[in-house]
Order: structure tokens, then C-alpha cells, then sequence
């Protein structure tokens, strides 16, 4: 949600064989996507949720900056962001825990077979 102040990498930044209108184009069209999607997600969450999640996650505030600026009192607006990103897992399919292939069993340097062949 904030302005660069670095170099950006993004391959939509930088010139192929584009001219810099159509880049400028296809940039305004992602950034309209984007927003619609953010906004999209934000609708599901009720208001004040929505509000603490945009301002600590997109505008990068602090947590007691925005206590204050609602007049809320202290460590509310970290429950508030609680509820807020717990709902938002859960709307895009994420869970408390992570799943995947089980760990394979600890390897050391010093175990014999465990130093890799190829590099």
C-alpha cells in the first residue's frame, strides 16, 4: 500500500520489448486487480477488523498507534488483528498448523553417508 522508496525488480517494471505505455497499462490493470482483490477480502471481515487489518498489515502502523487513534485500550487492537487474520485463514483455506511430508530424520556432517555428492 506504500510508495517504493528502493529499486523495485518486479518483471513488470522492467522493459522488454514493450513500449513503456503499454508496461504503464498493464501496471495500472494489475494494481486496479489488486486492489479489488484486497478489498474483496476486506468486505468479509466486519468493519473494525478490517480497519486494524489495513492499517497494521498495509499501512505498516503500529499497534498502539492505532489503539490510540480509536481511543481503544491497550492490547485490544492485537486481539482485534487476531480475529481479523484468523477469519482471513480460514476464508483462504489456511490452518493452525502446517501439513506436508513428514520430516525425514536428522542427518549430521558426521554420520557416515550424509555429506552430499553433488553440489
Amino acid at each position: 500500500m506504500l510508495q517504493r522508496t528502493t529499486m523495485s525488480c518486479d518483471p513488470t517494471r522492467i522493459g522488454g520489448g514493450n513500449s513503456s505505455a503499454a508496461c504503464a497499462v498493464d501496471l495500472e490493470v494489475s494494481a486496479i486487480d489488486a486492489r479489488r482483490k484486497l478489498f474483496g477480502l476486506l468486505k468479509k471481515l466486519p468493519p473494525d477488523c478490517s480497519g486494524v487489518v489495513l492499517d497494521i498489515c498495509g499501512f505498516q502502523k503500529g499497534l498502539q498507534l492505532v489503539e490510540s487513534e480509536r481511543g481503544w485500550p491497550r492490547r485490544s487492537a492485537k486481539l482485534i488483528l487476531r480475529i481479523g487474520l484468523d477469519q482471513l485463514a480460514g476464508d483462504l483455506g489456511l490452518s493452525d498448523v502446517a501439513t506436508g511430508a513428514a520430516l525425514g530424520a536428522d542427518r549430521s556432517w558426521m554420520q557416515p553417508g550424509a555429506r552430499p555428492t553433488e553440489f
